[in-house]
């Protein structure tokens, strides 16, 4: 590994099995070019070769992979779902709307279902301009820091 390659992904937050996904989102971040090296490893007179149930393995894999996908890109992942849920919300609202003008029958159902993709929608989108502010904010600070 160069001192590019080190200096770019030694700056890693994460604990655990999730820290090499970390380190290659640093290295591609950072302009560092990657190669995939198989290799091959055999355990000889250990009955367990590893430390973590696969199911709880695979968990924490993905909750890090998330929370990176999450941090990088908030308006993509966070924003743009949030989005959809106020849309159908939307939708769904016309078609009670148009329901109610052909039936006369409210459905209490169809609006609560309505109330909780608004919200989801509403909260998603916040969040991801809070994240997303918080990234630029960093950004700068890490700018400001190298100059």
């Amino acid at each position: 590994m160069s001192r590019k390659a080190l200096a770019a992904v030694s700056a890693f937050d994460t604990n655990g099995y999730g820290a090499d996904a970390e380190m290659v989102a640093l290295a591609a971040r950072n302009g560092v070019c990657m190669v995939e090296t198989p290799v091959t490893v055999r355990y000889q007179g250990l009955k367990k070769t590893s430390k973590k149930a696969p199911l709880s393995h695979g968990g924490e894999l993905m909750k890090d992979v998330v929370r990176l996908m999450i941090e990088e890109r908030p308006l993509l992942y966070l924003g743009l779902p949030g989005l959809v849920f106020l849309l159908f919300g939307f939708l769904l609202t016309a078609y009670q709307a148009l329901m109610f003008n052909v039936t006369q029958f409210f459905s209490v159902h169809v609006m609560i279902v309505v109330f909780g993709l608004a919200t989801v929608g509403f909260t998603l989108i916040v969040a991801s301009l809070i994240l997303y502010s918080l990234k630029m904010l960093k950004d700068k600070i890490a700018d400001l820091k190298k100059s």
